[in-house]
């Protein structure tokens, strides 16, 4: 009787043990109230077999305790737990650890003198149990769990394997894991409740699972080695039409061996996991679908990001209910994320109200927006630019306007095209409207002196008198003279039109080259009642300039004055100010209102219509003034009070000795 109670006490060790292993195996599995009650299942048999639990971290070094207290609680280290065992087995201990840490064994079973919970060393109490390694997903030994017990007293022993033993018989049929026993030979011995249920055993079929062997069942027989028994797990389909059966169980086959090495039992535990199969099968497939339809959606945002980047469009998200815009170039991400105010502040300052009431009016009228915004700047542009922007509204489940979704398309370049365009169609309607005041005005100017000349010329055979033929071949050679220098203005006017006057500075002696210009206009200042003066300040006066442009804008002062002056004089002369050449001609004619003045350099401009003139001497030297870097201008008290008209050119005047220096050194 005792033995059987011992081999009783040690099946149920072993099937302790076998529930823990399982437990650590298949936690995630299971369901979280299954693992609660399991947890409190463990804990109740730890408490009934007086076990304790001891756990050896790899990363820590030190032992402590899961289960039971049976070491400090701060913990030892692994030559303070040697300390606690036996001298004669230390190393033998110490070998079968060291092998458990290192990944060579996975299991060992613990036959020891320990003393632990004792003061006196000489009280070695023998601890049975199994340590089993813990290890990593890559293999590596995390820690060692020992599940141990005490059972240095036989007496005692006996009477709590009994208690075990009546408390199995209950813990055996309530336990969830479906269990059987079967001996040496493979004959069914005992199954609990759960594994009942699970095999839908009932009194008619009973017999059937009774008669046939462990080695025989078709789920088996080429699995399991009666010579050679080991530990396997086993997942199949279990279908038995003749009883109306067909699942998929996962089984646990363990041999039981005794202290001899001598097989006792086999324990098989088993899990009904046809609707996890199910349910992982449908996971799977489901998970096939997703994958598809998220990379399917990932090409297609893809293809998207690049149509926006390459058309420079962004996605717009306003969303009303945080205040907060959204600006990307995909889908799946915000790139900018602002304020509405912050956005707002991206406009110019004049536009930034017009464009909130324009926000707030589709908001209040729900409905979609089109417009063209110009942005003072931008999170991906620093100056200021374009963007044309449609949006349409959202809504939630409850038909509640949410925000705003659409497209920004940066349009700087089609507003500025549009402005070049309208700029261009401008300038050549104003070019179209210049070319035909120009063919007018040359078409008048033209025809005066060729009707002078065609005139006189053909009257010129029929006078006889000397002095009227002398007078009308005059007329002739100053009509001639008009209308060389009206075409010359014309071709320099249009080299002026296209700033191509060429300005060519030579050193010079100004004082001399004033008084050879002022000798060859005064034969044009030929009016009786008109005086030519000349103001010439200097005897001397070297500086580099251009003589044959200011022989032109002399030219073109003087024969502007003649023109407009019938009385009184015509006075040339110039100075040296403002470290520059002032040249001015002085007339007595017949003024300029002060309205006009400021439009007397423009082309074309004819203060006087029966005045004889092209319009475009003055703005000749408008351009050379422009070209020389200096200015250029008119001063007169207004109408019949004559005219001053000026032209100043910056120069340095140097002196005589320089000159010849800087002369030396040109050549």
């Amino acid at each position: 009787m005792l033995k059987i109670f011992i081999l009783s006490g040690t099946i149920l060790l072993v099937v302790l043990f076998l529930i823990l292993t399982y437990n650590a195996r298949h936690k995630m599995r299971q369901q979280a109230l299954k693992n609660k009650m399991r947890g409190n299942i463990i804990n109740q048999l730890l408490g009934m077999g007086n076990y304790f639990i001891v756990y050896y971290d790899m990363q820590t070094g030190l032992f402590t305790n899961l289960y039971g207290r049976k070491i400090p609680e701060e913990g030892i280290n692994f030559e303070q737990f040697l300390s606690f065992c036996h001298p004669d087995e230390r190393q033998t201990i110490k070998k079968e650890m060291e092998q458990l840490m290192a990944g060579s064994n996975d299991e060992w079973e613990v036959l020891n003198h320990w003393n632990l919970g004792s003061d006196e060393k000489s009280d070695w109490q023998l601890i049975r149990g199994d340590v089993v390694s813990e290890k990593l997903r890559n293999g590596q030994v995390r820690g060692l769990v020992a599940t141990l017990k005490n059972v240095t007293e036989e007496m005692n022993q006996l009477h709590e394997e009994n208690i075990l033993v009546n408390r199995y018989i209950k813990i055996f049929d309530s336990l969830l894991v479906a269990m059987s026993f079967y001996d040496k030979q493979g004959l069914l011995l005992d199954m609990n409740v759960s594994m009942k249920e699970l095999l839908n055993i009932t009194e008619e079929n009973e017999k059937f699972f009774l008669e046939i062997r462990l080695f025989d069942i078709p789920l088996f027989h080429d699995d399991i080695d009666p010579d050679n028994p080991s530990e396997m797990y086993v997942c199949q389909h279990a279908c038995y039409p003749e009883l109306n059966y067909d699942k998929y169980i996962e089984y646990k086959i363990s041999p039981l061996f005794n202290e001899s090495g001598e097989l006792i039992y086999y324990i098989v535990t088993a899990r009904d996991i046809t609707d996890e199969r199910q349910t992982y099968f449908n996971l799977t497939q489901q998970n096939k679908k997703l994958q598809s339809f998220n990379e399917t959606i990932a090409h297609y945002e893809q293809q998207l990001e690049y149509i926006l980047k390459k058309g420079n469009m962004f996605v717009f998200h306003h969303d009303l209910k945080n205040n907060i815009v959204n600006i990307s170039h995909s889908l799946s991400k915000a790139e900018y994320v602002m304020t509405f105010e912050e956005y707002l502040g991206l406009h110019f300052e004049e536009d930034r109200k017009r464009v909130a009431e324009h926000v707030q009016k589709a908001i209040d009228d729900h409905r979609p927006t089109n417009s063209i915004r110009h942005f003072h700047h931008t999170p991906v542009d620093e100056g200021s630019v374009w963007y044309a922007i449609s949006t349409m509204p959202i809504y939630d489940d409850n038909k509640q306007l949410t925000g705003y979704f659409g497209v920004l398309r940066n349009i700087t370049d089609l507003i500025e095209a549009q402005e070049q365009l309208r700029i261009e169609t401008a300038r050549a309607e104003r070019s179209g409207r210049i070319k035909s005041a120009f063919l007018a005005n040359m078409t008048h100017e033209i025809r005066t002196p060729l009707n002078a000349i065609v005139g006189f010329s053909d009257l010129l055979h029929v006078i006889d008198a000397p002095e009227e033929r002398k007078e009308f071949i005059r007329i002739i050679l100053n009509n001639c003279d008009m209308l060389l220098r009206l075409i010359n203005d014309i071709l320099k006017s249009n080299d002026a039109a296209n700033e191509q006057l060429a300005i060519v500075p030579t050193d010079i002696d100004f004082a001399v080259v004033f008084n050879d210009i002022w000798q060859s206009l005064s034969q044009r200042v030929d009016m009786p009642d008109v005086v030519f003066l000349k103001d010439n300040p200097y005897i001397r006066f070297f500086t580099s300039l251009d003589k044959g442009r200011i022989q032109q804008v002399c030219t073109n002062f003087v024969t502007n004055a003649v023109k407009y002056t019938k009385h009184g004089h015509i006075k040339l002369g110039y100075c040296y100010k403002n470290g520059g050449l002032y040249i001015y001609c002085e007339d007595t004619g017949a003024g300029i209102p002060k309205e006009k003045q400021a439009s007397v350099f423009d082309r074309f401009v004819k203060l006087d219509t029966e005045v004889q003139g092209t319009g475009l001497g003055l703005n000749i030297c408008r351009n050379i003034a422009k070209q020389c870097g200096g200015d250029i201008g008119v001063t007169s008290e207004g109408e019949g009070h004559g005219s001053t008209f000026w032209i100043w050119i910056p120069c340095e005047r140097y002196e005589a000795q320089k000159l010849q220096v800087i002369n030396t050194t040109k050549n």
